[in-house]
């Protein structure tokens, strides 16, 4: 190097060296490595048990399985434009249903947009890929928090702590399953920052950002994370003794912050807000509404998840008796030790209390468990570790055995109250950790040399504990619950099916697929083929009186709405032209049914079919003409409403319209009614009790060509049941599969993309057009380019176009739905009509097509009317004809 020259780029290396260290030890490096431990938990716990994707055992259990996995194959579907969803409307659920208030309650936040990444069949993939993502985002998030908010101490150590967050026993049994719950995980410490931050005023932008994005992820875990999160804002702030004028400044700072963020999301978050207000209210808890004092302190333990509803609050062996050091820390001012151990108890109080409970999710009545904010209380937990390990005392092994005895002396309590249900292993395993502990802080105590080897082999220790849980954890639940479905497994065989299904012309659109062979849920999003089924939150208490009334089978006051039995008048009214079935493990197998499609013309309203239940009658009045009657009874009781003593039987015999079946929509009460053919004594159709948030599916029993029957009516032992004739019905099959044909024969084009709806007929047709969903807000039609009234009709789910009296009859109705500004009842649909037969999209977007089949001669002979919805009853009365593969 020439004399006199001064090289510049040491000083620069050597400065970026420091940002690089300082980043991989500082608060950057210790959340990248909780991240990287808790993901590697969760992985290694599936590798050990050989679950999905590391083997073949499945994870589709509950919720994840019914709903989760389902609305990401919707969501992928519709990032990659599938027509039969879009950001408005989603046909593949229910008829029919509004997509936002959806995406806000389960889809929401940037994570599940790498589920676009993924093809639909291997969805689950994909899900596991975002639950780990989200895993690892609750670990960093915690680091952060402590190390920002309460002192930066040692990055491995903050690490462990994030990893203890992130596999908690709230994790292990709420979040890995309903992965929304991870978001207000995330949220909680999260949120507590932002309050951090506005004690100073920095990072008002940073702040409104990130409360934005915490709601847009899921805001009802994070009005939870909020409240607990405003809670540890005034802990700290008396613990700090902050003067009362900067506390309400700080509160006034994070206020505005929260509500601007809160604003920002505001049009993705209120429809679910709303559509919350709107679902059929729901008394479907699980497990005890309060729990003891012991169950409380039980779950402070590892391996007591999942095994009761109570609150799942484990964090660690060791971290548990950091927590309940800091107490026993002398060097710690006695104020701050009294502060937080009284916030510690009042936030446990605030668990049992209704009023309190209630303030926590947000004035409603969860559905689920009363503990899912039992997260607050492990982050609460951590923070208080987490400052005692931030100031270890010089009688380290004294407040450590403080600690121990007093863990002891809970877990003593817990046991003399025979501690509820926990693992075997439980309690050894806290003995051990407990002396492990102990036998740790003794060994530095009297060699402080052997910190740098001791400390790690306790942290390891507390890894280890984790991962032990969280594998005995899931051995449980794959043990207590019955997975709903593999579809890692089946996706190919299935998807294959619903293919050629489709490619025979019965299809969507203008057809729809019943997904029998999954329990229940929205599997039909799974298969890209619209179907009946729906289980939401959001699933309007209007829409689900509708389907009551018309027999369609439900759980959860209406909530999981869809058939789960054959029911072929049903599909046929719904449009369901076939139901995929798992006969067996590895078999699949489609049978078809006729049924009307999507969009057809009917002749006015007429008066209701009298003498039977009230579900046959709404579903009569679905029907052209008239097809349920009353049986002609031969053999009945001497009198209607007569009672069937328990163990008892009565004959029923009569005759109902040849080739037809008999329905029966039977409400036992206390015990089960059997219905079986006259003199046998096994066999029948068995319908039990309800539970009271259930509405059950008729009952249809298969007749003679000539109609005629001859039942025993059987009560079983536990109660006398009632016996009231009128809830039985004769459906006519042959006069319904007329009505069915007619009007597959003069079916229009149909063009459906999302919100967008147009059908074309080849000819001139006027009257009641019926289209096959549900009567939900947003909707508006058009007849000729002029607005049309949209008169929902027989309080059925519909889209009822009446035209104006002077409009001549029409060939093409083009139908779209906007969100509505504001709570209404009713579907504004919007039709138009053209001389032109060409399926053509409204607004020109592109969509799924079905052309017209041949037309019927001569327009028919209608008056100007309404569009409806329709829906049906038990069993198929049209021969189906099955494919498997």
């Amino acid at each position: 190097m020439p004399q006199g020259r001064t090289p510049v780029r040491f000083p620069v290396s050597a400065a970026r060296g420091r940002r690089w260290r300082e980043a991989v030890t500082g608060t950057p490096g210790a959340a990248a490595l909780a991240a990287l431990l808790s993901v590697t938990v969760m992985v290694v716990q599936a590798v050990v048990r050989g679950e999905y994707p590391f083997g073949d055992l499945p994870r589709g259990f509950d919720d994840y399985f019914a709903q989760f996995v389902p609305y990401h194959a919707m969501f992928q579907r519709l990032l990659h434009g599938d027509p039969g969803i879009d950001a408005q409307f989603n046909w593949f659920v229910g008829l029919g249903q509004p997509f936002l208030p959806d995406y806000a309650v389960y889809l929401g936040g940037p994570w599940t947009l790498l589920i676009g990444l993924f093809p639909v069949t291997r969805v689950e993939l994909g899900m596991v890929v975002v639950t780990l993502l989200k895993v690892a985002m609750v670990a960093a998030s915690m680091v952060v928090y402590l190390r920002i908010a309460h002192g930066a101490g040692h990055p491995v150590l903050a690490a462990v702590v994030g990893t203890a967050y992130a596999t908690s026993g709230f994790i292990l049994e709420e979040g890995l399953y309903d992965p929304m719950w991870l978001e207000g995980v995330a949220a909680f410490p999260l949120i507590a920052l932002v309050g951090h931050w506005c004690r100073t005023g920095r990072h008002a932008v940073p702040s409104v950002l990130l409360i934005a994005l915490l709601y847009w992820s899921n805001f009802y875990s994070a009005i939870m994370a909020t409240i607990g999160a405003v809670y540890l804002t005034l802990v700290m702030a008396l613990v700090d003794r902050l003067p009362p004028r900067r506390l309400g400044e700080q509160l006034g700072r994070l206020a505005v912050r929260g509500l601007l963020g809160v604003g920002l999301t505001l049009p993705l978050v209120l429809p679910g807000v709303l559509a919350g207000t709107q679902a059929p209210p729901l008394d479907m808890t699980y497990g005890p509404r309060n729990v003891p004092l012991w169950r409380y302190l039980s779950k402070l333990f590892s391996l007591t998840e999942l095994l009761d509803f109570s609150p799942g609050l484990a964090i660690g062996t060791l971290l548990l008796i950091a927590a309940l050091a800091f107490f026993a820390h002398r060097r710690i001012p006695l104020r701050e030790r009294l502060t937080l151990g009284l916030g510690l108890v009042v936030m446990f109080a605030t668990m049992s209390w209704d009023v309190t409970r209630l303030v926590w999710f947000g004035f409603t009545e969860p559905h689920g468990s009363f503990f899912r904010n039992a997260f607050v209380v492990s982050g609460f937990l951590l923070v208080l570790a987490w400052r005692f390990l931030l100031r270890p005392p010089p009688g380290l092994l004294a407040t450590v055995l403080g600690g121990g005895a007093v863990l002891a002396v809970l877990g003593w309590l817990t046991l003399i109250h025979h501690r509820g249900p926990h693992h075997a292993w439980s309690t050894p395993l806290t003995v051990v950790m407990v002396l492990a502990a102990v036998a740790g802080v003794a060994v530095m105590a009297i060699r402080p040399g052997t910190r740098r080897v001791v400390g790690p082999i306790l942290v390891s220790l507390l890894v280890l504990e984790l991962g032990l849980n969280a594998v005995v954890v899931e051995q449980l639940r794959a043990s207590v619950r019955q997975p709903m479905g593999r579809w890692y497994a089946d996706a190919d065989r299935d998807l294959a099916l619903v293919r050629e299904h489709r490619a025979s012309g019965q299809g969507w659109p203008p057809y729809r697929l019943d997904d029998a062979a999954y329990w229940y849920g929205n599997q039909s999003g799974l298969l890209g083929e619209p179907g009946v089924r729906y289980y939401s939150s959001t699933f309007t208490a209007q829409s689900a009186r509708v389907f009551a009334d018309l027999g369609v089978p439900s759980l959860a006051n209406g909530r999981l709405m869809g058939p789960t039995v054959e029911d072929a008048p049903l599909f046929a009214l719904l449009g369901v032209s076939a139901r995929l079935e798992h006969p067996e493990p590895g078999r699949s197998r489609v049978s078809t049914y006729r049924s009307f499609p999507l969009v057809r013309v009917a002749p006015p309203a007429r008066p209701s079919v009298t003498g039977v239940a009230s579900v046959f009658a709404h579903r009569d009045g679905l029907w052209d003409e008239q097809v349920y009657t009353a049986p002609v009874w031969a053999t009945r009781p001497a009198t209607d409403g007569a009672v069937v003593p328990a163990g008892n039987q009565t004959r029923l015999a009569g005759t109902c319209p040849a080739g037809g079946v008999l329905q029966a929509d039977l409400r036992p009460a206390g015990g089960a009614v059997t219905l079986r053919t006259s003199g046998s004594t096994s066999g029948g159709q068995r319908v039990d009790t309800p539970a009271p948030d259930e509405r059950p599916a008729p009952v249809t029993v298969a007749l003679p060509a000539t109609g005629a029957f001859d039942l025993a009516y059987v009560a079983d032992n536990r109660a006398p049941q009632p016996l009231a004739l009128d809830r039985f019905a004769c459906f006519d099959a042959a006069r319904a599969a007329g009505f069915v044909d007619a009007a597959q024969r003069d079916s229009p084009g149909l063009l459906v993309h999302g919100r967008h709806l147009e059908a074309t007929w080849p000819h001139p047709v006027s009257g009641d057009v019926i289209v096959s969903t549900t009567a939900v807000d947003g909707w508006s039609c058009d007849v000729d380019g002029q607005p049309a009234r949209i008169i929902p009709a027989r309080a059925c789910s519909a889209c009822p176009c009446r035209e104006p009296a002077a409009s001549p009859a029409a060939t093409r109705r083009p139908c779209s739905r906007r969100r509505p500004p504001r709570r209404s009842s009713a579907w504004r649909p919007s039709w138009r009509s053209a001389s032109s037969g060409a399926v053509r999209s409204a607004g020109g977007a592109t969509g799924a097509e079905h052309r017209p089949g041949p037309p019927r001669s001569g327009p028919p002979e209608l008056r100007a009317g309404h569009a409806i919805l329709a829906a049906g009853a038990r069993r198929r009365p049209f021969p189906p004809h099955d494919s498997e593969g």
